[in-house]
């Protein structure tokens, strides 16, 4: 039911049934969320023509929910109950308008005005090596390929210098170069570019350093084509310099002065931390080593161009290829703000992590589908009275509203104190959590006046046009009489991990891990106090109802994940994992909370298995999918047969179909998901066997041989000794 919703919607939501009061809602634990995926792609969505129909007294849209009267040409607001008049648009119909059809609570709009095109600027690193330069060379050239031909590029690199390229001159390459010792305003920049300062109206955008791909295709594939590594030679024992920052800032500059608010984004790539100028992370000597978990400093990477940028409504996409540190950990906020894509590729760009990824970006797997992005995003919430909004977590920056809207709560979750949101870039896959509170102090609310919450998004699509999305949800309340049952038979136990994992994950900007760890561990203890089926100090009538039934498990593998974790990761990558929980959809985040673990057997299909070290066995091939890496793992005796195929294939053609089963499992994950996972090949015992052992139930004696034979040893408790535990702490 619930992945039926999310499919029709977009939408999914802890609890379907809501407690009538608030003290009620608090003592659920989990907070009254959900997820919206704002740009889920929708099989059958409905686009009209013309501007949605708005109560006028609170904005709400015309929605499934609302009473009308056809013959009058009046609809009655679900929210305030105000009565309006339809818009002359609907003068001739004679039946319920498609905005009130049941089966589409989606709904889409193409608001009326000249379209507008959006804006690329791709911001190169020449500190790369040639191999890593030309890979990248490569994807900006396939990028330029499928931009719409109205779009507006512009092309930056960085390294010792900024260079600005001039676009309009086809005679030769022509840049403007900046030191990069400091930021440079929008204003600062247009008198140093010698161009109007922030665009007029009725005049068209653009310039020569950012202007229309239709006019600068030839100059702009020459540019690319000539590019070469920065010239400056780099000393031995020291990095190059690199001024990331300064670049970021001419690049938003740039857009601001040109564009305005129109929409845009900042494309950038880059091989290692910056070394000067603004955002510096790392010494110039690689004697001083690059920050570490245990020495991290709180440095605000480029604030003051961020915060232009979100406030503008433009994006920033990261696309990392280092074998070290980036500095993605200082720049995570400037591209949670701003909506924008990250990619990790630990291998360089020449691997197939990036360019995978970033095929992607402009071949959609969707067939005939346009660009898989859409620019300047804003997502409002309105809500009956009984129900407030408290706050968010995702991409995006909140929008502050004075006076507040009437739908804001005072107790904030998250990212709170307004109803509004705005995010510079969504894709299909783009979610955010949403967190409501319950408005009624005492007094329980009337049956026939249900929670209601809309969603209304306004984004510009890539052909230049502004569309709204409405999304309409109604829920219900709990029974005064049954309101224990109802609410527990309407939770949602893959959402609700979620939303503790995206809350886990923003408490720990503020809190030290091992409160952070109490916390999660005090939530469940206290949510299966309230719900599970047990007699006090009696441990063996413990039972836990059906909709509660794995997430303790959920829990236990999330607190051993690499979002809680940050032993043997650098600060770049629990930055990477946290800020991708923060953005994927349901279904990838339980992913990467929960991996999915199968196995192929000689002579047998593919099974699925538990996460549990039993599961390897020497005959057995074993994938685990956690999302950002696919791990496969060969038993003793599988690597022996391969070892022994690779010698004599003919002979020993039917081990063929079993050793390549996992290729076509591989093979799907890559075509379907984004950012593109890495791929290990690994045998048991070899010291790679760790990416999989180390996300197993760990349910032998440390020391103790598995049943493949070899020793295990961990410090970990296994799933039996937590339940354990836990069913102690909750009946007693």
């Amino acid at each position: 039911m619930f992945q039926q919703v999310e499919e029709q919607n977009g939408f999914r939501t802890a609890w379907q049934c809501w407690p009538a009061t608030r003290k009620d809602a608090e003592s659920c634990v989990i907070p009254m969320g959900c997820l919206l995926t704002p740009y889920k792609q929708i099989a059958g969505l409905p686009l009209l023509g013309y501007e949605p129909p708005m109560c006028q007294r609170c904005s709400t849209v015309l929605n499934p929910f609302c009473k009308a009267n056809v013959e009058h040409k009046r609809w009655e607001c679900n929210v305030c109950h105000q009565v309006n008049v339809f818009p002359a648009a609907y003068a001739a119909i004679n039946a319920i308008p498609t905005e009130m059809d049941a089966t589409h609570q989606t709904i889409e709009y193409m608001l009326p005005g000249q379209p507008v095109p959006p804006s690329f600027v791709f911001l190169v690193d020449t500190c790369l090596r040639a191999p890593e330069l030309k890979a990248v060379k490569d994807a900006i050239q396939l990028a330029i390929s499928q931009l719409p031909q109205d779009a507006l590029v512009a092309f930056i690199t960085f390294g010792t210098t900024v260079q600005v390229y001039d676009l309009m001159c086809p005679d030769l390459i022509r840049t403007n170069a900046f030191n990069g010792v400091r930021d440079l305003t929008p204003h600062a920049l247009a008198e140093l570019l010698a161009i109007d300062d922030m665009p007029q109206p009725g005049r068209p955008l653009g310039n020569r350093f950012l202007c229309p791909l239709t006019q600068c295709d030839f100059v702009l594939s020459n540019v690319i084509e000539d590019l070469q590594m920065d010239p400056f030679p780099v000393p031995e024992l020291n990095r190059p310099v690199r001024r990331t920052g300064a670049g970021l800032s001419i690049a938003l500059s740039l857009l601001e002065s040109t564009v305005g608010q129109a929409a845009g984004r900042v494309m950038l790539f880059v091989g290692g931390p910056c070394t000067a100028g603004p955002g510096q992370v790392a010494a110039l000597s690689l004697a001083e080593p690059i920050r570490a978990q245990h020495t991290l400093d709180e440095c605000p990477y480029t604030k003051s161009a961020y915060q232009r940028s979100a406030s503008m409504g433009h994006c920033v996409d990261v696309f990392m290829g280092c074998l070290d540190q980036c500095g993605y950990y200082e720049m995570r906020d400037l591209v949670e703000i701003t909506g924008g894509f990250t990619v990790l590729s630990t291998d360089g760009f020449v691997g197939p992590v990036f360019g995978l990824s970033f095929n992607k970006l402009w071949n959609p797997p969707q067939a005939e589908a346009d660009l898989d992005m859409v620019f300047d995003a804003v997502i409002t919430v309105n809500s009956s009275p009984e129900i407030k909004v408290s706050g968010a977590l995702g991409h995006f920056q909140p929008v502050e509203r004075t006076p507040k809207a009437p739908s804001v709560s005072d107790i904030e979750i998250g990212r709170g104190g307004t109803n509004q949101w705005r995010c510079g870039g969504i894709s299909s896959q783009s979610t955010i959590a949403f967190f409501f509170d319950i408005a009624n102090q005492a007094t329980p609310p009337p049956p026939e006046s249900p929670p209601f919450v809309q969603f209304q998004t306004c984004y510009w699509h890539p052909s230049g046009r502004r569309v709204m999305r409405v999304t309409s949800h109604q829920f219900t309340w709990a029974h005064p009489a049954r309101a224990l049952q109802d609410v527990g038979e309407s939770f949602d136990q893959e959402t609700a991990a979620c939303l503790m994992a995206r809350l886990a994950v923003h408490k720990a900007k503020s809190f030290p891990l091992h409160q952070i760890l109490a916390w999660v561990d005090r939530s469940l203890i206290h949510l299966l106090q309230k719900f599970a089926l047990y007699t006090k100090q009696n441990q063996s009538t413990f039972q836990l109802p059906q909709a509660f039934s794995l997430f303790p498990q959920f829990v236990f593998y999330m607190r051993r994940s690499r979002f809680l974790r940050l032993f043997n990761h650098t600060p770049d990558e629990t930055a990477f994992y946290r800020s991708l929980l923060n953005r994927e959809t349901c279904s990838s985040m339980l992913l990467m909370i929960y991996p999915c673990l199968f196995a192929w057997e000689y002579g047998k299909e593919m099974e699925p298995c538990l996460l549990d070290i039993n599961t390897i066995s020497e005959s057995r091939i074993l994938l685990l999918d956690n999302f950002f890496r696919i791990t496969v793992h060969h038993g003793l005796q599988v690597a022996e047969w391969r070892r022994q195929y690779k010698e004599n294939p003919t002979a020993l053609q039917h081990l063929r179909p079993f050793l390549e089963a996992p290729n076509a499992e591989i093979n799907k994950i890559l075509a379907e998901r984004f950012p593109v996972p890495s791929v290990l090949i690994c045998d048991q015992n070899s010291s790679q066997a760790r990416f999989l052992t180390s996300q197993l139930n760990p349910s032998i004696a440390a020391g103790a041989a598995s049943p493949a034979g070899a020793a295990y040893f961990s410090d970990d408790v296994c799933l039996k000794k937590f339940m354990d535990s836990l069913v102690r702490l909750v009946v007693s």
